[in-house]
């Protein structure tokens, strides 16, 4: 199917399609993203349209003061896309080598329609930003928020697990696109199955590859291995800044994944913030080599600064790198203005600025929003699950089998009759610099110290490096995914 594509690996630069400007051209695609943006457009009957291949009148994708029915889509107009985060999210398909063959031969709904294409590249529909768009999970996105005790409603804080052992795996019915579109189905077991009975069954909506279903359904065993647990808790208008599918850093007493506050003072030495006053105590727990301090501006991301390293519990924390005096806030506590605060933040006082603490560079637990309600007129009910990096990719020594502590569970979940054993989730990684003449199918070792990529035949089995299948090289890099 032929749809507007945005042929470039740059960010968007604000340009339209069909206008003559930036990198769109009209081709066939299978693209999630683009398939996406071509059905939020939709497509209308025009008698000025041409060619005419639709009887007597040809169609637009766009809406036209002289268009008539609206044939298929949603009919957005451009102000009503994001077209930004539209087109990130097609770069990272196109990556991920991620595809969507879809025949509508019913009557669905366009949010069904859309939903369903957003699927296939691991997203979902949103309108959070105020436009048509879509959040993805991958692995590596950055937080976007901090939540603790001063910003949870006291009383609100709940854990709740998922005790459910009766699946021992999932496998899913697809129809193959590379094998002339036969039916076909792809397994995986959750780790430490061996002796799999109980199998959850999933329908896929579209077609895809063989490659991209098993991705798939290893997701599923990885999501279901690793979250067994979501939180919740109430937050008032803070909670408003947040939308489904953001990762955040969370904190709380009843867990103690770190030290939450909020600013009480800062003290300013020149241009710089040489310490800070706390809401509450922190201390350091023995082992711990380093302490940071992350602050989250009113209106802004958090950003982490590291501390000396407390001897004792206290609410004052001594900086050792440097907080720039105009980021800091506009009054250093009740009655001192700061002079060098910049216009953004010259009205907000300490107590605006929430923090969390603790030994790592992004104190508290990394979670992931998966849904907002309200739960009153003034406060905003949030779940989340626990943002683990093993469902992503192996964790510890790549060099003891690519997957360190977690190789059992690789080969638990790698079952299936495809040609090329993932390690699952088997996602393409921007491994290090492409050796020469390098291209797709190419079998490397890659270092993780050094960030090269070499040959995998006099690598195998060293130390620190991990087996890979190139799958695609860009940029003077390479892209592969993990094997045995």
């Amino acid at each position: 199917m032929k749809c507007w594509v945005w042929a470039s690996s740059q960010p968007w630069d604000g340009s339209m399609p069909g206008v003559g400007r930036g990198a769109w051209v009209w081709q066939p695609s299978v693209n999630p993203g683009f398939l996406y943006l071509y059905y939020a457009r939709g497509g209308f009957l025009n008698s000025t349209a041409a060619p005419a291949h639709l009887g007597l009148a040809g169609w637009l994708d766009e809406p036209s003061p002289t268009n008539g029915e609206r044939i298929f889509g949603a009919g957005l107009v451009n102000a009503d896309i994001d077209y930004g985060t539209l087109i990130a999210w097609a770069q990272w398909c196109a990556v991920q080598q991620l595809e969507c063959h879809l025949s509508l031969t019913d009557v669905k709904s366009v949010f069904t329609v859309l939903n369903t294409i957003a699927a296939a590249g691991r997203a979902r529909m949103s309108w959070a930003p105020g436009k048509l768009s879509v959040w993805w999970e991958a692995a590596g996105q950055p937080s976007t928020a901090a939540f603790g005790a001063s910003n949870i409603v006291a009383g609100t804080f709940k854990i709740a697990y998922d005790t459910d052992e009766s699946i021992d795996g999932f496998v899913m019915s697809y129809t193959r696109v590379d094998d002339d579109y036969q039916p076909d189905e792809v397994r995986a077991t959750l780790p430490g199955v061996t002796q799999p009975i109980n199998w959850q069954s999933v329908d896929a909506a579209y077609s895809m590859p063989r490659g991209q279903a098993q991705r798939l359904v290893n997701l599923l065993a990885a999501a279901k291995h690793y979250f067994r647990r979501s939180i919740s808790w109430e937050s008032t208008a803070f909670g408003l800044t947040v939308a489904t599918g953001d990762v955040i850093q969370l904190a709380h007493d009843l867990t103690r994944w770190a030290h939450s506050g909020r600013l009480v003072a800062v003290d300013v030495a020149g241009d710089h913030v040489r310490s800070v006053t706390l809401s509450a105590e922190v201390e350091a727990v023995p082992g711990d080599g380093e302490f940071w301090l992350m602050v989250t501006p009113p209106g802004s991301e958090p950003i982490s600064y590291r501390c000396a390293r407390p001897a004792a519990r206290t609410r004052t924390l001594q900086l050792v790198d440097l907080w720039p005096a105009d980021s800091a806030p506009g009054w250093l506590d009740a009655a001192t203005p700061n002079d060098a605060a910049s216009a953004f933040y010259d009205d907000t006082v300490p107590e605006d600025w929430t923090w969390l603490a603790g030994p790592a560079a992004t104190p508290g637990k990394r979670v992931r929003i998966i849904g907002t309600e309200p739960s009153s007129d003034r406060r905003v009910r949030i779940t989340a699950r626990d943002e683990v990096a093993e469902r992503w990719w192996p964790a510890g020594d790549m060099g003891t089998g690519g997957c360190g502590r977690r190789r059992r569970a690789c080969r638990d979940l790698r079952r299936s009759r495809a040609a090329s054993a993932d390690c699952w989730p088997a996602d393409s990684r921007r491994l290090g610099s492409a050796p020469a003449g390098v291209r797709s199918g190419h079998a490397f070792a890659h270092s993780r110290a050094a960030g090269r990529c070499g040959n995998a035949g006099s690598d195998r089995g060293r130390r620190g490096r991990l087996r890979c299948v190139v799958t695609g090289a860009t940029d003077g890099f390479v892209w592969c995914n993990p094997v045995f």
